[in-house]
C-alpha cells in the first residue's frame, strides 16, 4: 500500500530524492502536492501533542518555512516552544521527505570528500531527523541543537554550515490521520 501511495510522486517532481519511513502509514490525495520552489519538503499531519513525544514536530515561521524541527521532545517542551495549536495538536513528521536535487548533491559531496575538514565518514550513523532535517530547518540557530548524541559535534557543525541557505517546508496532508 505504501508503494501505491508514493508511486505517483515521481511524475510530479522534476528531480530529487524522496525518503520515506517504513514504520508510518497514512493516506493522502496526491493533488495536495506542491513541489515547486522548495528545497526540502516534509510531509506532515496533525496529531495530538502526546504523539510528538515519540516523533518529529515542525514549527513554522510566518512564511511557511520550518524555523524549528523538534525531534522526540516532551509535551511540556513542545507546548513552551509554540508547537501546539489551539486544538492541542502538533504538525507531526510522517517520515516522508522530498529533497531537491541540490540538497541531494550537497549531502553526497559531504560523504565523498576524503581527509578534509568538510568530510563526513559515510559509515557514520547519521540521523535523518536530528542531523539533517534539524540542520536545514535551523541552520542559523545554534541554540537548537540535535539531540543525537551519537553524532560528533564537529560533524553536526559541518552539516549545518553546508546546508546553510537551504530551507525546509511542510506539506500539511489534509483529511489524514496519523496511525
Amino acid at each position: 500500500e505504501l508503494m501505491a501511495l508514493y508511486s505517483g510522486i515521481p511524475a510530479l517532481i522534476k528531480e530529487g530524492l524522496l525518503s520515506v519511513a517504513g514504520d508510518v502509514f497514512f493516506f493522502m490525495k496526491q493533488e495536495q502536492f506542491g513541489f515547486d520552489e522548495v528545497d526540502a519538503l516534509s510531509f506532515s499531519v496533525k496529531a495530538p501533542v502526546k504523539s510528538g513525544e515519540n516523533h518529529g514536530v515542525f514549527i513554522e515561521d510566518n512564511t511557511g518555512k520550518v524555523k524549528y524541527f523538534l525531534h522526540k521532545r516532551p509535551p511540556a517542551e513542545l507546548k513552551s516552544s509554540g508547537a501546539v495549536d489551539e486544538n492541542g495538536l502538533v504538525n507531526i513528521d510522517t517520515g516522508a521527505v522530498l529533497f531537491r536535487a541540490e540538497i541531494q548533491e550537497v549531502l553526497h559531496r559531504l560523504t565523498s570528500l576524503k581527509n578534509t575538514s568538510k568530510s563526513i565518514d559515510p559509515l557514520l550513523n547519521l540521523n535523518l531527523y536530528d542531523d539533517i532535517l534539524s540542520a536545514i530547518a535551523c541552520a542559523e540557530k545554534t541554540d537548537i541543537s540535535s539531540k543525537n548524541q551519537a553524532t560528533p559535534q564537529n560533524v553536526k557543525d559541518t552539516i549545518r554550515q553546508t546546508l546553510k541557505g537551504f530551507s525546509l517546508s511542510v506539506l500539511k496532508i489534509l483529511h489524514s490521520t496519523f496511525i
